[in-house]
């Protein structure tokens, strides 16, 4: 369940995709998610983020944000705490919202989550974190890893996994997870934070064989993107090719 915000220079708001009479109504929104979430027997993951089209992608006002922000994370944990979230990540990408003070608020935001929330807290990064990300005393690191094509896809993949099991030993983590992939059909002209290269529905379908095929019991998990999405969005999988994949593999005992 993602928590938006848009940043622009100084200013933080909070966000909600919908229609406009939603604009207030973001933090209503978002535990009603929860709860039906948890009412269909699956586990929650709460992000905050802050990556959307038309607001800054790599934050400008650093100092601000990072001295700013955390009254929001504290808030959002608490929340996570009452409603019982299995995994809460106080920022997503922090490499790429702050990137080259990622690990500075990685490790002043942890104690502030541990705080008010009791559950596993993860450190959600762009690809994989090799600018600096520091995983020290998170319960989890999650990848977001995409690619060009299915050829880079096949050879990128055993390189994440040398680097999660690198970060699980290294920060001595419960584990590690993708959290986020999946492949584009289309291009977005507006959405400029689109991942990856575009593939056609079979090659879609081949994207999610191959991670599959590669990943299936060496990582901790995967969300594939996406089911949540609208119809529309480039990376759906629904009622196409990929869906019948993905489903296969879940449905793997």
């Amino acid at each position: 369940v993602a928590v938006s915000f848009c940043v622009k220079g100084t200013e933080i708001e909070p966000i909600v995709y919908g229609p406009p009479w939603q604009k207030f109504q973001q933090e209503k929104i978002v535990k009603q998610r929860i709860e039906k979430i948890h009412q269909a027997g699956l586990a929650v993951e709460l992000d905050l983020g802050t990556l959307s089209p038309q607001c800054e992608h790599e934050i400008k006002n650093k100092d601000n944000f990072i001295a700013q922000f955390p009254d929001y994370v504290q808030k959002w944990a608490k929340i996570a705490e009452e409603y019982q979230v299995e995994i809460f990540c106080p920022l997503n990408e922090p490499n790429f919202a702050l990137r080259g003070r990622e690990s500075e608020w990685a490790q002043k935001i942890l104690p502030i989550v541990r705080q008010a929330y009791t559950g596993n807290v993860v450190l959600k990064v762009a690809d994989v974190g090799l600018e600096g990300a520091d995983f020290s005393g998170y319960d989890y690191a999650a990848f977001d890893v995409y690619a060009e094509d299915l050829t880079e896809w096949q050879m990128r993949l055993p390189e994440v996994l040398r680097r999660a099991e690198e970060v699980k030993s290294k920060y001595n983590l419960k584990g590690v997870y993708f959290g986020e992939t999946g492949a584009i059909t289309y291009r977005d002209p507006n959405d400029p934070l689109l991942a990856g290269g575009v593939f056609t529905e079979e090659e879609q379908a081949q994207f999610f064989e191959i991670f599959f095929q590669n990943v299936w019991d060496k990582v901790s998990g995967a969300f594939v993107m996406a089911w949540a999405k609208s119809s529309q969005s480039p990376y759906n999988i629904r009622n196409k090719p990929a869906e019948e994949v993905v489903k296969k593999w879940f449905n793997k005992e």
